[in-house]
């Protein structure tokens, strides 16, 4: 989770992610940090290749079902985020398309 961008495309501590982060318990006796949804959508979006851009369809629509899932209002703290640019770099793809 280090290095992660933000909407600006400028990284991200590991101390702003953790509290946005998925925590795994399935690793027993461990629990495993991921990055959030969000943060896995946004650094895509700025990473700028092919591979990313290919997988990012997947990815918002992955992101769309697991916040259409939250309770509530804001939807949890992903959500709550700010969201930041409509396009990535040189007008690329928005994170809500």
């Amino acid at each position: 989770m280090v290095g992660i961008p933000d909407a600006e495309g400028m990284p991200v501590d590991y101390e702003q992610l953790t509290p946005r982060a998925r925590v795994i318990t399935d690793a027993h006796p461990m629990e495993v940090r991921v990055a959030g949804s969000r943060d896995i959508v946004t650094s895509k979006t700025y990473a700028g290749r092919r591979k990313d851009a290919e997988a990012l369809p997947e990815l918002r629509r992955l992101l769309r079902a697991q916040e259409s899932e939250r309770p509530g209002p804001g939807r949890g703290r992903e959500a709550q985020r700010s969201q930041g640019p409509t396009t990535g770099p040189g007008g690329g793809p928005s994170l809500d398309t």
